[in-house]
């Protein structure tokens, strides 16, 4: 008797700590996941909502290895990398299709790990671009950042299975498609209008030209001496007699802000604060790739030209391109607005598209458009005095929030309709029983 007690005890230690490490195992899983289906869907999301950005991060990368590779495929390209990220994470978060999406998220990881230590050895490019304007990480802390990540994912495939899912296998797919769904909704209103989520410096209801403190240069003058290059404010500029040689001027960036900085193309001098600064109303046609603009849209910019200058505001053009482009501009858009010129990386912060429009009011930013997403139809009534600059406002963050909270309600009701199938199904074959 007291030999079968003893098994029996032994028996019953033995389920109740099977249950125990059971628990703590399905509790590591869920943290995995949580982990790494965030981190996913985080990166994938600035991503889609900023596509422009993302384009020109991949373009960054085939710049250093000289790959010229067309617009178009490297927008599809940043595209499907962005959806995948978002829809993977929420693959992983929710536990659908559990094997396959383990093994998509470790094979991605270690690709992600071969390219950031890649770009941490040689530092072609000063950020990997993985969370946008959002985070910008060092590319040594986005190594060790994809690491983690890495070893998250071999736990989560060698245990992911065991670990239930929040929704069924007939209608994981459901999962799928609106994942899906919303990032082509994103993608397309980030792409097209403007981003919906603005982490640049420059948005809107800031300032367009930020003060800088300590009495800090909107413009620092890049100079070269014995192979070495050094940056010197306007106040301090070296002696060319004493073997510098100027290489460039840049736009400064001071905690994250950076200052706007306008050249008249003709004599070459600043003339930031002319034109931007105590205007009323200013509407600015932005043009960071002249040479891809549209000219079918001159027509439209032109009529909003004439509407602004009757209403007693003004309109310029900022251009990323030499003098020759934009005297080539003036003459194939039949522009009666003064083009200045700006250095690209300026212009891709301040708005985003090939060809796009911002409005300032009393010095601060009041809406962008891409000029693609405007149609005469908005125009019209601010040409004909009915409405105003006003009426052209887009809102990005109300617009996200209510295409993110649609996704939610729709996963939440799934869940819930699951829920309530399965206890009902369940009720009815116990009654048969």
């Amino acid at each position: 008797m007291q030999s079968s007690e003893l098994s029996s005890s032994l028996n019953k230690d033995a389920k109740k700590l099977a249950k125990s490490n059971c628990g703590i195992l399905l509790w590591a899983v869920w943290i995995c996941r949580l982990l790494i289906g965030g981190t996913f869907i985080l990166s994938g999301i600035v991503k889609l909502d900023d596509l422009w950005g993302t384009v020109f991060k991949i373009e960054d990368y085939l710049s250093v290895w000289n790959w010229d590779i067309p617009r178009t495929i490297v927008m599809m390209s940043a595209l499907a990398l962005s959806m995948f990220e978002f829809t993977a994470g929420i693959l992983i978060l929710t536990g659908c299709y559990r094997r396959i999406i383990a093994w998509l998220s470790l094979l991605f990881m270690v690709a992600m790990l071969a390219l950031t230590l890649y770009i941490w050895v040689y530092d072609p490019v000063s950020d990997c671009g993985c969370f946008g304007d959002f985070i910008v990480l060092s590319n040594s802390t986005t190594f060790f950042k994809n690491v983690v990540l890495a070893s998250l994912s071999v736990f989560l495939l060698k245990f992911n299975c065991r670990c239930a899912s929040l929704f069924k296998a007939p209608i994981q797919w459901m999962v799928v498609v609106s994942a899906v769904f919303y990032s082509i909704i994103v993608a397309l209103i980030g792409y097209n209008v403007q981003p919906m989520l603005d982490f640049r410096p420059y948005k809107v209801g800031t300032p367009l030209v930020h003060d800088f403190d300590n009495g800090a240069s909107a413009v620092r003058f890049i100079y070269e001496k014995d192979g070495e290059e050094q940056a010197f404010n306007i106040d301090d500029l070296p002696d060319e007699a004493d073997g510098w040689t100027f290489v460039e001027r840049e736009d400064v960036t001071v905690d994250g802000e950076s200052n706007l900085t306008v050249y008249d193309p003709v004599l070459g001098d600043d003339v930031t604060a002319e034109y931007l600064e105590g205007a009323d109303s200013l509407l600015i046609l932005v043009l960071p790739e002249p040479e891809r603009a549209d000219l079918s849209y001159t027509y439209l910019i032109n009529e909003l030209y004439d509407a602004i200058i009757n209403r007693g505001g003004e309109m310029i053009a900022l251009l990323a391109t030499s003098d020759k482009g934009i005297a080539r501009w003036k003459d194939h858009s039949m522009a009666d607005y003064p083009c200045l010129k700006v250095e690209d990386t300026s212009l891709k912060q301040l708005s985003r598209g090939v060809m796009s429009m911002v409005w300032v009011s009393n010095d601060t930013i009041r809406w962008k458009r891409s000029v693609s997403s405007l149609t005469m139809n908005e125009v019209e009534p601010i040409v004909n005095g009915s409405s105003s600059m006003v009426s052209l406002a887009v809102d990005g963050p109300g617009m996200f929030k209510s295409a993110t909270l649609v996704l939610v309600l729709f996963l939440l009701t799934l869940y819930l309709l699951q829920t309530i199938i399965l206890r009902f199904w369940r009720s009815i074959c116990r009654k048969k029983i």
